[in-house]
């Protein structure tokens, strides 16, 4: 069941995730807890930054999206190199001026 709220979280819409972000580390983390935090302290505030009104047809987008980037080779690359995502990653895609319609 899906649930705009809580928007599903796995390797693919993390991976899109980081693509968007330039984060260079696209893979998500492997511990419980670090994709727990990794969920509630980047992709959640990542999520509620876009701008678009079927949220389901943005979770598949995403999905879809990262699911691309694997086939095509690109899951490891990132244009610009930072260890980590920021701590409140919507603040950064927003001010980049990337909002989805």
């Amino acid at each position: 069941c899906w649930n705009p709220r809580y928007p599903i979280y796995d390797q693919n819409v993390h991976r899109a995730m980081a693509f968007a972000l330039g984060v260079a580390n696209r893979e998500i983390p492997r511990g419980n807890g670090d994709k727990i935090r990794s969920y509630l302290e980047c992709y959640l505030p990542f999520w509620q930054s876009l701008r678009y009104a079927d949220r389901r047809e943005l979770d598949r987008a995403l999905w879809r999206f990262g699911s691309f980037l694997k086939r095509e080779g690109l899951a490891g690359r990132a244009s610009r190199q930072r260890p980590n995502p920021p701590v409140n990653p919507a603040g950064r895609f927003a001010a980049r001026g990337l909002r989805a319609r």
